[in-house]
Protein backbone atom coordinates (compact mmCIF):
# COMPACT_ATOMS: atom_id res chain seq x y z
CA UNK A 1 0.00 0.00 0.00
CA UNK A 2 2.49 2.15 0.56
CA UNK A 3 3.71 1.68 -3.24
CA UNK A 4 0.23 3.52 -4.55
CA UNK A 5 -0.24 6.29 -1.40
CA UNK A 6 1.29 9.04 -3.25
CA UNK A 7 -0.60 8.28 -6.36
CA UNK A 8 -3.64 10.12 -7.98
CA UNK A 9 -6.84 8.51 -7.18
CA UNK A 10 -7.87 7.20 -10.52
CA UNK A 11 -4.16 5.14 -10.42
CA UNK A 12 -4.40 3.91 -7.03
CA UNK A 13 -4.51 0.10 -7.90
CA UNK A 14 -3.46 -3.03 -6.24
CA UNK A 15 -3.23 -5.76 -8.22
CA UNK A 16 -3.46 -9.59 -6.80
CA UNK A 17 -2.05 -11.85 -9.16
CA UNK A 18 -3.13 -15.28 -7.94
CA UNK A 19 -5.33 -15.66 -5.30
CA UNK A 20 -5.40 -19.71 -5.43
CA UNK A 21 -2.81 -21.27 -7.15
CA UNK A 22 -1.56 -23.74 -4.60
CA UNK A 23 -0.06 -26.09 -7.27
CA UNK A 24 2.49 -23.34 -8.14
CA UNK A 25 2.82 -21.99 -4.44
CA UNK A 26 0.98 -18.79 -5.15
CA UNK A 27 -2.02 -18.28 -2.69
CA UNK A 28 -3.74 -15.92 -0.96
CA UNK A 29 -6.17 -18.46 1.24
CA UNK A 30 -5.59 -19.50 5.31
CA UNK A 31 -2.68 -22.73 5.48
CA UNK A 32 -1.06 -24.65 7.84
CA UNK A 33 1.90 -22.90 7.94
CA UNK A 34 0.54 -19.10 7.98
CA UNK A 35 -2.66 -19.38 9.02
CA UNK A 36 -5.62 -16.13 7.71
CA UNK A 37 -2.48 -13.51 8.21
CA UNK A 38 -1.96 -12.69 4.81
CA UNK A 39 -6.15 -12.29 4.45
CA UNK A 40 -6.53 -10.69 7.94
CA UNK A 41 -3.30 -8.41 6.68
CA UNK A 42 -4.58 -7.86 3.44
CA UNK A 43 -8.17 -6.95 5.10
CA UNK A 44 -6.70 -4.42 7.67
CA UNK A 45 -4.76 -2.45 4.73
CA UNK A 46 -7.90 -2.52 2.21
CA UNK A 47 -10.51 -1.20 4.74
CA UNK A 48 -11.42 2.20 3.94
CA UNK A 49 -10.66 3.94 7.47
CA UNK A 50 -13.01 7.23 7.60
Amino acid sequence: MDLIKDRNEEHKILFLQSWNEWGESNYVEPDLKYGRIFLDVLRELLVTKK
